[in-house]
């Protein structure tokens, strides 16, 4: 009589298994590398890019405040500056309506070795905005110039004998730190450089 067949099922054997979960603890420890690599860099691209829209943002706030500066005889109303501030009068204000004049002011403050950037708007005895629009790092030196019809820079605004006119050019510098490039904001301001009534209007 016939010994009846029996099928015998060939599995994986220990060292098979582990050969196996070896090999996918490696391919997991490498996706994860990589995940985090990605990950790693797109945070500091994201940073990157909202670092460089904040700045943009901030220049064209200046910018057009600067594009609406009036030179004026009257000391109360004539633009003034130094290294560290200024103030005049624009008819482009961030939260007025396009032609409203008004006071404004941009200041650099430091508080413990940082240096900000400060927007005033309003009369000083009715200040109604006071913004803080940038910062820069410890140790930054920040300071504004001013160019003259020679385009030469200087720290204070008005030069001697020029009272009344603004600048032709206002420059925003800062020196880099800890391994940053330097920052050099340049504004042109389109209007007339003097006050109306001026000897050269006739």
């Amino acid at each position: 009589m016939a010994k009846p067949y029996r099928r015998f099922e060939q599995g994986m054997t220990l060292v098979e298994l582990l050969v196996v979960m070896v090999m996918l603890s490696l391919a997991s420890i490498l996706v994860m590398q990589g995940y985090s690599t990605a990950l790693q860099v797109y945070q500091r691209v994201k940073v990157t890019r909202l670092d460089v829209q904040a700045d943009i943002l901030v220049q064209r706030w200046i910018g057009q405040t600067l594009q609406g500066t009036q030179a004026a005889l009257d000391n109360s109303a004539s633009f003034s500056a130094d290294e560290s501030s200024m103030t005049g009068y624009t008819h482009r204000a961030l939260s007025q309506p396009q032609g409203a004049i008004a006071h404004f002011s941009w200041e650099l403050t430091e508080k413990n070795g940082i240096t900000s950037l400060f927007y005033r708007e309003g009369e000083q005895h009715q200040e109604a905005i006071k913004w803080k629009v940038a910062t820069w790092p410890e140790g930054t030196n920040v300071r504004w110039y001013y160019r003259n019809e020679a385009g030469v820079p200087i720290s204070e605004w008005p030069p001697k004998d020029k009272e009344g006119t603004i600048p032709n050019a206002i420059l925003l510098a800062a020196d880099g730190v800890n391994g940053e490039p330097p920052q050099r904001w340049f504004f042109q301001l389109p209007l007339r450089t003097y006050p109306r009534n001026d000897y050269r209007d006739f």
